[in-house]
């Protein structure tokens, strides 16, 4: 006999109902939700060190040719430098200007510093002569520009028969004895200037917008004077009082600078001060200033411009000999 079924009779077939589809789609939202976070903040964060790289490299190259420059600069009392300081010489100058009213070394607002000496390093050569193991080496912030520029000009020997060069007194291009200084005579005008143009300068740190130097004297003291006036002295002789010369230096990747201005930078800059022997004289307290000018800044920077604002420093021990 056969057996009937009944429909109802029959098992349910399986399936999912609408509250279970809606909890299911809900659920895969928030996980691509989280999973998309991830990524954004991956991204940010490759981007981020990207960025980093870009300015640490930039400002790695400028500083190790600083190194080699003023590892090798010429310490002699009876040639001349360009520095920076607060106070002037009492004997025979052996910079362009020492005085206070110079305005690199004009402590109530921020400027940037600039600096010019003899190396024994290659410089750019374009004399009939021979080219000397020495050259007139510089540093200074553009500010038409606003990147920092190298000054590198080769010199021939002293005695040589070299032409003069484009811009040089009658001395050509031959290094310069005291009394004659940087400037004061035609003598290589451009190295001294913030914005002269020459062929000697060139590009080096287009990523660093302030840039400002002091000086570690051998009793260990960070000092704005390249002398040490605890000991009596009251000139450069030679840089005799000075162990290294310490750089400071604020930097923003080349990404990040197609969208600030330079204008916005100078205003950045211009927050950041001067080192000062008086109240920066502890190591480390120019960088935490300029690091709370950018953590707490009133110029318009853009916010996502501020982590890709970088400070630098190093110290350039100079020669013994």
């Amino acid at each position: 006999m056969k057996k009937i079924f009944r429909i109802d009779d029959r098992k349910p077939r399986g399936g999912f109902t609408l509250v279970e589809v809606l909890v299911s789609m809900s659920v895969l939202i928030l996980i691509m939700s989280i999973l998309g976070e991830m990524f954004n903040g991956t991204a940010s964060l490759v981007t981020y060190h990207d960025k980093a790289m870009d300015a640490d490299g930039q400002t790695r190259i400028l500083l190790d040719r600083m190194a080699i420059d003023f590892e090798n600069m010429v310490k002699r009392t009876d040639v001349n430098y360009f520095l920076k300081s607060d106070l002037a010489e009492t004997t025979k100058p052996q910079n362009y200007d020492l005085a206070s009213s110079n305005p690199m070394s004009d402590a109530s607002s921020a400027v940037n510093d600039q600096i010019a000496f003899y190396s024994a390093v290659p410089g750019y050569f374009s004399n009939t002569a021979t080219q000397s193991a020495i050259s007139l080496v510089g540093y200074r912030l553009n500010t038409s520009t606003y990147r920092i520029e190298r000054y590198g000009r080769g010199l021939f020997w002293n005695g040589d028969t070299g032409t003069t060069a484009t811009g040089e007194s009658t001395a050509g291009d031959q290094p310069a004895f005291l009394p004659m200084v940087f400037g004061s005579t035609g003598q290589w005008p451009a190295a001294i200037s913030a914005t002269a143009t020459d062929s000697d300068y060139e590009a080096i740190g287009p990523s660093v917008f302030r840039y400002e130097y002091c000086y570690l004297l051998k009793s260990g003291v960070l000092s704005t004077v390249p002398w040490d006036t605890a000991v009596g002295h009251t000139s450069i002789n030679g840089l005799q009082d000075v162990a290294a010369i310490g750089v400071t230096m604020a930097a923003i990747d080349s990404k990040s600078r197609k969208i600030v201005s330079d204008t916005t930078l100078a205003a950045l800059a211009g927050k950041m001060k001067d080192f000062d022997s008086t109240s920066m004289s502890a190591p480390g307290a120019l960088e935490a200033q300029w690091r709370s000018v950018i953590q707490g800044s009133t110029v318009p920077v853009p916010a996502l411009v501020l982590p890709s604002l970088h400070i630098y420093h190093r110290f350039f021990y100079l020669n013994s000999h």
